[in-house]
């Protein structure tokens, strides 16, 4: 059985059936046709989620963190560029005091005409890293006191 229902116009308000195709004061075009549905219980379904999806895509987002962090903090920039010079030999000589020592190690510079980065300047112990043509190489030139003498040593770079 169809059940019909009288509804309002749209465009001039006078009451149309719901099975008319146009309203016939004014013409405007009513929705094709409307059908009935049975009314029916509404069913309700119970979706189940999945336990194990969570904890995954936490460990998931875990390793991806640890992995951004150990990338970015494998990425050390520092001012000067580094270099893999290598050395060819060392000078060393023993001195009296640490300003002999220090003075050893400002000749040897010049003589291979590089320069230094001072790393360490306390009263027993001096260390730098060599720099040649504007590059900290891992090159050392180190004044230590060991007895009742201080030992230069200067890593010559290649």
């Amino acid at each position: 059985m169809i059940q019909m229902a009288l509804i309002n116009c749209p465009e001039c308000e006078k009451k149309v059936s719901d099975q008319s195709m146009s309203c016939p004061q004014c013409g405007y075009p009513i929705k094709v046709s409307f059908v009935s549905k049975p009314h029916s219980t509404p069913v309700r379904t119970q979706v189940k989620k999945d336990d194990t999806s969570s904890p995954f895509m936490i460990i998931i987002g875990i390793f991806i963190a640890i992995f951004a962090i150990a990338t970015c903090s494998n990425d050390k920039t520092s001012s000067s560029p580094k270099s893999s010079i290598t050395s060819s030999g060392a000078v060393g000589g023993e001195m009296s005091t640490m300003e002999e020592c220090k003075q050893k190690l400002e000749y040897t510079a010049q003589k291979y005409n590089v320069t230094y980065t001072v790393t360490m300047n306390e009263r027993d112990y001096f260390s730098a890293k060599i720099v040649k043509d504007g590059i900290e190489s891992d090159l050392l030139a180190i004044c230590d006191k060991k007895d009742d003498y201080y030992h230069a040593m200067f890593e010559i770079p290649n």
